[in-house]
């Protein structure tokens, strides 16, 4: 009965997408703090004749493959219902912006992403939610880094894909594929949309409205810089602690 019930479940969350594992370029960083406004605008250019682009000159990010982890890792799926979905390996193909498992020695890749609460799988937590980019509503995967009445999120793109040039053969000699990988983080306060990390301090103090200025004497404080990692995760954290 368990077992008709986990593949009712899965054939209703999941779809078959088997091209996959062939080329994960088929189908759809700099810094963690990068501007996820430029990357979302950029997200799968070309970059021809050694690294040249026609909408921007300079290459930014770190160079990997289509996967955030290359390896396929054991994981969990919790739904919105609290249905819990194990036994299955997955991988974040952050080319096509896909979550996907292995089923039968097939590729799958998720139907509807926004059915599900939380995917744990190799030390990282994803979730799936609304967020804002270049002013649109849109939808994605995003890493949990801190969770809460604010939650910390970083979203992984890959900004371009490099086909030949001298910083194609680069990649390629130093056994990395082809791709430029950039990451933001991101702050979701309540049932709200996710919102881009702001680059100054006073922008960044200003979404926390009516704790902005205990949070800006605790960063004081504790000299926290909201642009270092490790700080912001503490900085969420204390903000999630009084708001309890």
């Amino acid at each position: 009965m368990k077992t008709t019930k986990l593949i009712i479940v899965m054939g209703i969350v999941l779809i078959f997408s088997q091209s996959f594992a062939q080329d994960p370029t088929k189908g759809i960083n700099q810094p963690i703090f990068a501007s996820h406004e430029a990357s979302e605008g950029t997200n799968q250019n070309t970059l021809t004749s050694g690294g040249s682009s026609s909408t921007k000159s300079k290459i930014e990010g770190t160079t990997g493959n289509a996967y955030l982890n290359g390896d396929w890792q054991e994981g969990t799926i919790t739904m919105k219902d609290n249905t819990v979905i194990t036994g299955n390996k997955y991988r974040y193909n952050i080319y096509t912006q896909q979550m996907q498992f292995i089923s039968n020695e097939d590729t799958m890749a998720l139907a509807n992403p926004e059915a599900t609460k939380s995917i744990q799988f190799a030390d990282r937590v994803f979730v799936y939610t609304n967020f804002y980019s270049q002013g649109e509503l849109k939808q994605g995967y995003f890493e949990l880094l801190n969770e809460g009445e604010c939650c910390l999120l970083k979203r992984w793109v890959v900004s371009y894909h490099l086909v030949e040039g001298e910083a194609y053969q680069s990649s390629m000699a130093s056994g990395n594929d082809a791709f430029i990988r950039e990451c933001a983080c991101f702050l979701k306060f309540g049932n709200n949309p996710a919102i881009a990390l702001e680059h100054r301090k006073k922008d960044f103090l200003n979404c926390f409205e009516e704790d902005s200025d205990h949070m800006g004497a605790y960063m004081k404080i504790g000299k926290l810089k909201h642009k270092d990692q490790e700080d912001l995760v503490e900085i969420v954290s204390y903000y999630n602690h009084i708001n309890q």
